[in-house]
């Protein structure tokens, strides 16, 4: 029963959010703003209200709990931070990002690809210092986790693995350009990242196409035949 309701909260959620007639965060209350705008102002903060209020305190619990339903409350968060990346430092606040970085690790039962795009969101929001998914332990399980993908073939965790690996490495790189720029040095920030330097062979592996598989430069492939 609480899974069901779950995946019914879930469903209304993504269609909920997705609809820029009720929510859209961009838009502000103002006596000149229009009848469509003012309401869509008004149900985004009672949605707003309702998820820091009544429905993410409740994600603490929920991910602890047995499966599916952690895996759920995943999809839930997806969801909200892809359509309003400003709930990463709600989520930061109620200890929860921890937890998710956890998710990440290949041997964790909740590992999945939805915790991976959900990683790359919580990176990219730039709300969260970086330091902190660190010391969960977000190098170290991410680069368990391409070497895992890299040695089952798990093709469902490709794209949102590696960009999340992309959005990690983007963040240090600009990180490392700032503490340069001001004459410190970056080794912390580097060695931070060793476990992904590491798992370059498996990145590379993935390089490597398997035996029967179409070359996207070919013309099977859709590539061009030019040389």
């Amino acid at each position: 029963q609480r899974f069901s309701a779950l995946r019914a909260l879930g469903e209304v959620m993504g269609l909920v959010l997705s609809d820029r007639s009720i929510y859209d965060p961009s838009v502000q209350a103002s006596p000149t703003a229009s009848g469509r705008a003012e309401h869509a102002s008004a149900c985004t903060k009672l949605i707003h209200e309702m998820l820091v209020r009544s429905l993410l305190p409740k994600f603490g619990a929920l991910l602890g709990d047995k499966e599916p339903l952690p895996s759920h409350g995943i999809i839930i968060l997806r969801l909200v931070m892809e359509h309003n990346s400003a709930f990463g430092i709600i989520l930061h606040r109620l200890g929860l990002v921890p937890r998710i970085i956890g998710f990440l690790d290949p041997s964790s039962s909740h590992c999945s690809s939805q915790v991976a795009s959900l990683v790359k969101l919580l990176v990219e929001c730039g709300d969260i210092d970086l330091s902190e998914l660190y010391d969960s332990g977000l190098g170290d399980k991410a680069g368990a986790l391409v070497d895992h993908m890299a040695a089952t073939h798990a093709e469902a965790f490709y794209e949102p693995v590696l960009e999340t690996v992309s959005a990690i490495m983007y963040h240090t790189a600009s990180q490392v350009q700032d503490v340069e720029d001001d004459g410190g040095d970056p080794s912390a920030l580097l060695d931070r990242n060793l476990p992904l330097l590491e798992c370059a062979p498996s990145l590379s592996a993935l390089c490597i196409l398997s035996s029967g598989a179409e070359d996207p430069l070919t013309p099977d492939g859709g590539g061009s035949t030019t040389h």
